[in-house]
């Protein structure tokens, strides 16, 4: 039987986030420095979309519904490879990596908020210029870490699929339905209103700063220069301490 497990807005939440990360992995040069942002902000709004989704949304969305106790990750590693699935929506593994996947994007943003901060683009109440490189390193850790996580993810639903074939797992994040037996998700009026509010607010967000171009680039990159530059002739001064 068919259940109606991932709803509408959930899978549009879903499809932008993973736009979104993609785009500004493939947007961090300086000269598009500005489309970066623009990602970066979109995902912003995304992710608290997702964060209250977590708490009023449908059934298999909610946190409370991810089965993430030892008792549900032992029984899942003892089925591995039965045919039949326990969880209609998220599984315990599943669930963890999900919850892993949102607090890594959470802190990739707000270091990626921190570094623009730095560099006199964002909140000035965050900036520690002094600490621009270290930032810049803790930003590509996090960013590299959730592209990890989005591998580990992809890899999980290539193995369900060709364990649970019959349940069309993998094709419910288009559909919304897997072939399993549960009760179907019901959205109420609440439910859509937030979720339109807040899903064409970070298109919107990610439009709006895109179009703007608030980040003068040639400016950004001739920071960066001076900075590198900066840097590169304390290193030689420390390093020639040394042999003094």
């Amino acid at each position: 039987m068919k259940t109606y497990i991932w709803s509408l807005p959930t899978r549009i939440f879903h499809w932008l986030l993973v736009i979104g990360v993609i785009g500004a992995l493939f947007t961090h040069e300086d000269e598009i420095i500005n489309i970066h942002v623009a990602f970066g902000f979109m995902i912003f709004f995304l992710l608290i979309f997702r964060i209250i989704w977590g708490f009023i949304g449908p059934k298999y969305s909610k946190f409370k519904d991810f089965p993430v106790s030892i008792r549900k990750l032992k029984e899942e590693a003892k089925d591995f490879g039965i045919d039949e699935q326990r969880h209609a929506g998220h599984n315990p593994f599943a669930s963890i990596i999900i919850l892993l996947i949102l607090i890594d994007t959470i802190l990739t943003v707000l270091s990626g908020i921190t570094l623009m901060s730095s560099h006199g683009y964002g909140i000035s109440v965050l900036s520690m210029p002094d600490k621009i490189e270290t930032i810049e390193e803790i930003h590509g850790t996090f960013a590299y870490t959730l592209v990890g996580l989005f591998c580990i993810h992809i890899l999980g639903n290539i193995i369900d699929l060709l364990i649970h074939k019959k349940h069309t797992a993998l094709w419910s994040i288009f559909t919304g339905n897997k072939n399993i037996e549960g009760e179907s998700v019901k959205l109420k009026i609440g439910n859509k209103i937030q979720a339109i509010i807040f899903l064409l607010f970070a298109i919107f967000v990610f439009a709006s700063n895109a179009i703007m171009q608030r980040i003068d680039t040639f400016q950004f990159k001739k920071n960066r220069e001076a900075l590198e530059k900066k840097e590169k002739v304390e290193e030689e001064r420390h390093h020639d301490g040394k042999h003094d």
